[in-house]
């Protein structure tokens, strides 16, 4: 009797804490919501949708509680790591690489969401007013962005002032790239999640304006190490997508 008694009381734990972690939880530009249980995108953005003039193009939805992210960071850091045992300690491509991996190390991530955030669109077609199911989320609305992001190869990293018109071209050349940079090519990750892969040498120079808000991943040059880091670097701009920018 005593042993049914505690499976029954077990039972009934469970069942408790499931019910205490269900529901759907949002940080919302620092403000706190809970909903029961799966709610449409229009009900998470109704509360704030009217506050202010949002820039839908930057939005954004994470899964605070993904462990996603953080193994693909540890996949890269490990590769970059293998690279820099290959060569010299103090070589100017090993301290580049060590670099790179300091700015990746410091990285805020969340996984990111596939969804394209917009609320009058998420009123008006259920195509873009998806349910969003039990979990921990982070959701980013701002104002129209007055930056974009540099990172990798370049010796200082951060963000800089959105210049409208400009292309990708006009940032690689008014900062200070490392030797081991690639010359050809940089991916831009657009504030959507879109990843491009575009040309910025003379041959290949592509002309198409950046979206406020955007990143651009100057890449290490392959042909300065193997055609393998052409892989790195793509899962290196793939991790950029989940990036939780300022």
């Amino acid at each position: 009797m005593k042993k049914v008694t505690m499976t029954l009381c077990m039972a009934s734990l469970a069942m408790l804490s499931s019910s205490v972690l269900a529901g759907v939880r949002v940080q919302l530009n620092q403000q706190a919501y809970q909903y029961a249980g799966p709610v449409r995108m229009e009900q998470l953005l109704a509360p704030v949708a009217q506050q202010q003039n949002w820039y839908w193009p930057a939005s954004a939805l994470y899964v605070i509680d993904s462990e996603q992210p953080e193994a693909l960071r540890n996949e890269i850091l490990q590769e970059l790591d293998q690279l820099v045992i290959e060569l010299a300690p103090q070589s100017e491509k090993a301290v580049s690489l060590r670099m790179l991996r300091q700015q990746i190390e410091s990285w805020h991530l969340a996984r990111r969401v596939k969804i394209n955030i917009h609320y009058d669109r998420a009123r008006l077609d259920p195509k873009h007013n998806p349910m969003v199911t039990d979990g921990d989320y982070l959701l980013k609305l701002s104002e129209r962005p007055a930056q974009i992001y540099l990172s990798g190869q370049v010796f200082e990293p951060g963000a800089y002032e959105f210049q409208p018109a400009s292309v990708p071209f006009n940032y690689t050349e008014g900062v200070k790239t490392r030797f081991d940079a690639e010359t050809d090519y940089v991916f831009v990750i657009e504030p959507s999640g879109a990843i491009n892969k575009v040309g910025i040498a003379y041959w290949n120079r592509e002309w198409q304006p950046l979206i406020p808000g955007s990143q651009i991943f100057v890449p290490i040059s392959s042909s300065l190490f193997s055609p393998s880091t052409q892989v790195l670097n793509q899962k290196i701009a793939e991790l950029a997508v989940h990036r939780v920018l300022p």
